[in-house]
């Protein structure tokens, strides 16, 4: 796709109505790679175009979650056309010209410049700021307070006093922000080996935060100064080489966050991040250590928040420790991503522990699209243990309730739960829900005729023919059914002509064909002389099958 010709490849529907989407903060990242966001209510979404020198598109990526293109991509696509849509004239080389500034300041005293510059810089604290920032190369250290005071004076330097920023303004702040602190951050990474860039990332960010939630708030790019500074400092301290010196201070920051009552997300972010960043021997030192105050908290019935525990379950799932410490984490109601994890790791040790669970689970959710993955989890515990045929039954009963419906488990189900109770009661509820005058899958369909063949109940599957069960689910059965009331079928199949809303499929055309090849054509006459097709276009096809 090129950009200078979008509309070959989109329609003119999806282009004007992408001139609907309010971007923000569009820039070239670099070349020839462009980002934005745009605003849907309260969510905000993070887009990225990238072209090659040709225009043709090399990348697109929106976190909107979309299939294809979405309208926010489209939208700056044709932000990037519009931008790259007039090609600068080359200029003839020709010898520089002096400006009239760059002729004054030749010829003016370096003293009346530098008292002009001291005048204006004084009045224009963004400059001023950039100014120092450019020339200010002196090493320096600083304390908690020298960074707050940095962090507010640059926000002051673009919006003054106010609380809140255009999206213009926003970028400035960031851009200054991550200027003004790369010496901060050059003093830090010398020394990881204390305790400074935890207390000095708290202050930062407490102070950005909370200087006006409405400035923190208005742009994404806050967020991410935040975690780039988390970044460059938890990986400068976890190439500590001494392992002694980064065990003290990990301890001490895990520690920290352990015991700590009152915590925010940005100071749980700085000390997970260490385990994140770390290597094996440093993951370990850190699960260990963790692992010391889960075993206190067993013997002490000591119960915390999801999150925390989360956290904790993550490191010790993912140093290979669940089993010592198991009794601590239960799973909880609605927590799908905490369960995943806990019942994975449970299935391992204990996996007719984590069927139970998992079956529980399954019952009280009331989104049936949040079961897969403990599905999958049975699919995992079952197939170690496939000569258990008891177990197996109940967890294709418990998906045939739950909608997951084939055949080939009713019939396992049939054969390995002897309760005639259960069975019966199994039988009746498919029956009622695959009667339902719905469309229905192929595979429900399927199911349904097959468990009527099984019953030899040719009477009821003949009166489930109609338009609601697809002609794929039919055709395997027409042969019994013609030979147990060839009549009555042909009835059922010409009114199902009718009614296919949908242009015939592969299928319906197949049964068309069984019909006209096993039926004289004396039994369509009233069909011709019909034009009660829902689908005109059936219609055309039905007849042009007599021609």
């Amino acid at each position: 796709m090129n950009i200078h010709n979008l509309e070959k490849n989109i329609s003119s529907a999806k282009l004007k109505s992408a001139d609907k989407v309010i971007l923000r903060e569009v820039e070239e990242e670099k070349n020839n790679r462009f980002i934005a966001f745009a605003d849907e209510g309260d969510v905000s979404f993070d887009i990225v175009i990238e072209i090659d020198n040709n225009g043709d598109l090399v990348d697109n990526n929106c976190d909107c979650g979309n299939n294809g293109f979405c309208l926010h991509e489209i939208a700056l696509l044709k932000n990037v056309s519009a931008l790259k849509s007039t090609t600068p004239k080359k200029r003839k080389t020709k010898t520089k010209v002096l400006s009239s500034t760059e002729i004054l300041l030749n010829t003016l005293p370096e003293n009346e410049i530098r008292a002009w510059l001291l005048n204006y810089l004084e009045k224009n604290k963004e400059a001023q700021l950039a100014f120092t920032l450019e020339f200010d190369t002196q090493k320096k250290e600083f304390t908690v307070a020298d960074v707050e005071k940095i962090l507010v004076s640059t926000i002051q330097s673009v919006i003054g006093k106010r609380k809140s920023a255009s999206a213009a303004e926003n970028k400035k702040i960031t851009d200054l922000l991550n200027k003004s602190f790369e010496p901060v951050i050059e003093f830090l990474k010398q020394n990881v080996h204390t305790i400074l860039p935890y207390e000095f990332f708290n202050a930062t960010a407490y102070k950005l935060i909370f200087y006006s939630n409405q400035l923190y708030d208005s742009s994404t790019r806050y967020k991410k100064f935040l975690k780039e500074f988390i970044d460059k400092i938890v990986i400068q301290f976890n190439q500590i080489q001494n392992i002694e010196i980064w065990k003290k201070i990990a301890v001490e920051y895990w520690d920290t966050f352990i015991n700590a009552k009152n915590l925010y997300f940005f100071n749980r972010d700085f000390v997970v991040s260490t385990y994140v960043y770390a290597n094996d021997e440093q993951k370990n030192i850190i699960a260990e250590h963790c692992i010391g105050y889960i075993k206190k908290w067993i013997k002490n019935n000591t119960a915390f928040s999801v999150d925390f525990n989360s956290i904790l379950l993550k490191i010790v799932a993912d140093t290979n420790r669940f089993e010592e410490v198991k009794d601590f984490f239960k799973p909880l109601k609605f927590e799908n991503e905490y369960n995943i994890i806990l019942l994975n790791e449970l299935s391992k040790i204990d996996p007719y522990e984590s069927l139970l669970y998992c079956h529980a689970i399954i019952q009280n959710n009331y989104y049936e699209e949040y079961n897969e993955p403990y599905y999958q989890i049975i699919d995992g515990i079952l197939a170690k243990i496939p000569e258990d045929k008891y177990q197996m039954a109940l967890y294709k009963l418990l998906k045939l309730e739950r909608g997951f419906r084939n055949f080939e488990d009713y019939d396992f189900i049939k054969n390995n739960l002897k309760d005639k109770n259960v069975l019966n009661n199994l039988e009746k509820t498919l029956l009622k829900h695959l009667n339902y005058k719905i469309f229905k899958k192929q595979n429900e369909a399927d199911l349904l005729f097959k468990i009527l063949l099984d019953k030899n109940d040719y009477a009821t599957m003949l009166a489930s023919v109609d338009v609601f069960i697809p002609a794929v689910s039919i055709l395997p059965h027409l042969l019994v059914l013609y030979n147990f009331n060839h009549d009555k079928l042909i009835i059922k199949l010409k009114k199902r002509l009718l009614d296919v809303f949908e242009d015939y499929n592969e299928y319906e055309i197949q049964l068309l064909d069984w019909m006209i090849k096993n039926y004289d054509k004396s039994y369509f006459a009233d069909l011709k002389r019909k034009t009660n097709f829902r689908n005109k276009k059936n219609e055309i096809t039905f007849l042009e099958k007599f021609v």
